[in-house]
This record gives structure tokens, sequence and C-alpha cells, in this order.
């Protein structure tokens, strides 16, 4: 029987190595759990893009024309307490078989825990921080980086610098 694997991060954008991992854990577990942390954060440079924006571009990139993939997206509001974040993103998301991540820190809670881990290197050349430099500073080559459809949204919004407006909630 099919199980489910859990990714966790801002996706402040979602963008290529995300889409990687996701389809990957999709691959090996048969579904994915997408933890959008920092769910109460939006409109800071480090944080620039709403929740409901970044549902949508994970809705984007996954979901594919005729294509519907196997996920489920869960927000996840920081609670700055390493001691009881992981029981947090438990009560949120509920069972998973493994945690996928290239985070240290998420690695390491959750080994603590008693979490199976599958730590996996980031996409070379890809991270949500250089790819929101590139777009503040209006340097398109930050849409290489992106899924099409993300960039899409993103550039639906960007007249001004801001994000895109969208619709989602979690299912």
């Amino acid at each position: 029987m099919a199980g489910a694997g859990l990714i966790i991060g801002r996706f402040q954008p979602f963008h290529l190595g995300h889409l990687e991992v996701a389809l990957r854990v999709i691959r090996e577990q048969g579904s994915v759990k997408i933890a959008v942390g920092s769910a109460q954060y939006s409109r800071t440079p480090e944080n620039p893009f709403r929740l409901e924006e970044r549902i949508a571009m994970i809705r984007a990139a996954l979901d594919g024309p005729g294509e519907r993939r196997n996920y489920s997206i869960h927000p996840v509001e920081d609670i700055h307490d390493n001691a009881r974040w992981v029981s947090h993103v438990r009560s949120i998301v509920g069972e998973f078989d493994a945690v996928y991540t290239a985070n240290p820190l998420t690695r390491e809670l959750f080994e603590r825990s008693g979490c199976v881990v599958v730590f996996h290197p980031k996409l070379r050349g890809v991270s949500g921080s250089r790819i929101r430099q590139l777009i503040a500073a209006g340097d398109s080559r930050w849409k290489r980086l992106v899924p099409a459809p993300v960039a899409a949204l993103i550039s639906s919004g960007a007249s001004s610098g801001a994000a895109p407006s969208g619709s989602g909630a979690s299912r």
C-alpha cells in the first residue's frame, strides 16, 4: 500500500528544487504532504508571498493539464519553539512515513523524534533567497529557476514587485 512522505518549506516561491523533491516523494511514497511553513508571514523581504499565493504556486506546478498528482497542502504557522515543532507539524499534517528535507535543523528535529528522514541535496543553483533577490532586482533570470506555471503566476502580479493575487485553500 502506498504511503505518504512529508516535505516542509516556506515555498517563497515554489521553485524547481521543491518540484523535484515533491515528484520524488510521490514516486517513492505514493503521495506527498506539503507543509507550508511560516504560514502567517507575508509581504516581507524574506516572506514576500501570502499563504494563498504560495498554495496557488504549488497547485500550478503540480497540476498539469489533465494531470492530477497525489498531494495535500497543509499551512503550518511558526511557533518558534524547536522542542515542540515536530509535534506541532504532526498535529497539522497527520501521519506520514518519511520526511524529505535538505535542511539540517529539520533533519535533526525529526530524527530526534524518531521519524524516518530522507536527506537530499539542494538542487544546484536554485534557492528561494536567490530567486527573491532576482525578482526584487527586476532580473528575469529568476524565471528559469521556477516551474513555468509559477513564473506566470508571479509575473502576473509583479508590476510593482508585489506577489500575484491568488486563491486557494488547503485540501
